[in-house]
């Protein structure tokens, strides 16, 4: 707007796409058995926000 006010808007999954995105590598290749050795271990995958509008507004003084 000015030098003192700065506006914004972001869109988050715009196309509203559903679920998770991917798997974690090898999860589907595990055994019962072979589960307990990751017991204890960081493990990540990857989601999808939800379809959201962001607005925000910033102030200088």
């Amino acid at each position: 707007m000015n030098k003192n006010l700065s506006l914004g808007v972001s869109v988050i999954n715009i196309f509203n796409e559903k679920g998770a995105k991917g798997t974690i590598s090898g999860s589907e290749l595990i055994t019962k058995d072979e589960a307990g050795k990751y017991a204890g271990k960081y493990m990540s995958g990857n989601y999808l926000r939800p379809f959201t509008v962001e607005f925000n507004a910033s102030i200088k003084f």
